[in-house]
């Protein structure tokens, strides 16, 4: 079914029907792009129209933008780096910028909103998981349209672009480097401010090793935005995070099982041996993410290293 204002799909006969089973995941996933593509043309509208200028629409352009976002985010190698990864961290963002504690000085100090995202809050703390986690609801489509400008554009943009160009068997660094080429090529040819580029450009770059740039933007909003890029190692309950690691798992299928189980759990290990696994204390002590995070990376740790099967 074709939404009202989203990029047109051509039909072609040939394609595959969809089974009255598959019917309800079909509707979720177009769910999901709408929601994706509402805080696309939010962050877009809130980075082009400065105070005193005008409108500038680029609609072929977003149109293109948009299609080409959608695409790399379906393309079959991925099964976490998908465009529900995307949707899961915009939930979590939109949640922290809708309490002022975290959206100011990125709730790195400060007090928590009156159980605004709470570990026992469900009705405000959006479940926290990868692809394979059905037990999470899709936002509506209303809600992302009412609540996205509350998300800045670059850290939106951030998001959307962050894995972009995503091939595992690349060398280290080079999947966000590329991503953070693409991001500045496509948000130059839509008009969006240089100082936002930048702030793209750093945030996406940041997600290589997980570490902050100097370029932390306003309000030093890339450190929310790298503590919804792994909000999901907080992941409750415990088979949502089994979910995501076996996501992982199949991303990297032609590495031996010997090489995996080293390769990951020497990255596991090194986000157990920083003071804080999370940047911010929005992420640390108002959600409570740091020991659930904590437990869940040292069980796979110790799976990996004990020898139990991969999933």
């Amino acid at each position: 079914m074709e939404r009202a204002g989203s990029p047109s799909r051509p039909l072609d006969s040939a394609e595959p029907q969809a089974s009255p089973a598959d019917a309800p995941e079909q509707q979720q996933q177009e769910d999901l792009e709408e929601d994706l593509r509402r805080w696309f043309w939010a962050a877009l509208d809130a980075a082009l129209l400065q105070p005193g200028e005008h409108h500038h629409d680029h609609g072929a352009v977003r149109q293109a933008v948009w299609r080409d976002l959608v695409r790399r985010h379906g393309e079959a190698q991925r099964h976490y780096h998908t465009l529900a990864h995307l949707h899961a961290m915009m939930r979590w963002l939109k949640a922290a910028f809708a309490c002022p504690a975290a959206a100011t000085a990125a709730g790195v100090a400060g007090g928590c909103c009156h159980r605004a995202a709470g570990p026992s809050s469900p009705s405000s703390s959006p479940p926290i998981g990868g692809p394979a986690d059905a037990s999470a609801p899709s936002a509506s489509a209303s809600e992302a349209a009412a609540l996205s400008v509350d998300i800045p554009p670059e850290v939106a943009f951030s998001v959307l672009f962050h894995d972009a160009v995503y091939n595992p068997r690349a060398g280290a660094g080079d999947n966000e480097r590329q991503s953070a080429q693409l991001a500045r090529a496509q948000l130059e040819a839509l008009g969006v401010p240089e100082a936002v580029v930048q702030a793209v450009e750093a945030n996406v770059l940041a997600t290589a090793r997980h570490e902050p740039t100097d370029v932390l933007g306003p309000e030093g909003h890339q450190l929310l935005f790298l503590d919804a890029d792994l909000a999901v190692l907080a992941a409750r309950p415990r088979h949502v995070y089994d979910n995501y690691a076996a996501a992982i798992r199949r991303e990297y299928a032609h590495v031996p099982d010997p090489g995996f189980r080293a390769g990951r759990a020497a990255v596991l290990r090194r986000f157990l041996d920083r003071a804080h696994l999370y940047f911010t204390a929005h992420a640390r002590d108002c959600l409570g993410m740091e020991l659930r995070a904590r437990s869940n990376v040292l069980a796979e740790i110790q799976a990996l290293e004990g020898g139990a099967p991969l999933m």
